[in-house]
């Protein structure tokens, strides 16, 4: 038989630190769906994997509304190709037919 395993994808804006200025980064996370949501969502438990460090770029002050809305258009389709890469290898196990546990 199968075994149907839910995962879970999150992702926030976090500072890097308070030397590095106005930069910040969004860590993309991996969790698996079945984990009870209290233990899943607790910090100590470690029930995330982070999956990626996506770097954010510094906001543009002075442009035009359009040229705002051309911006966001070209982040969307950035991070909507970045996803594909880093999901990939999840897209490729129902094709090779293995788990890798990624254990060493």
């Amino acid at each position: 038989g199968a075994t149907i395993i839910p995962l879970i994808c999150r992702s926030h804006e976090t500072q890097l630190s308070d030397f590095s200025g106005d930069r910040s980064a969004w860590p993309i996370y991996l969790t698996i769906g079945n984990i009870h949501s209290p233990i899943r969502n607790k910090y100590s438990y470690i029930a995330h994997m982070i999956l990626a460090f996506l770097h954010v770029p510094p906001k543009f002050r002075e442009i035009s509304r359009f040229d705002n809305r051309i911006q966001r258009d070209i982040n969307q389709q950035v991070l909507s190709e970045i996803a594909k890469i880093v999901l990939d290898p999840l897209r490729q196990f129902p094709k090779r037919g293995d788990i890798d546990t990624g254990a060493v």
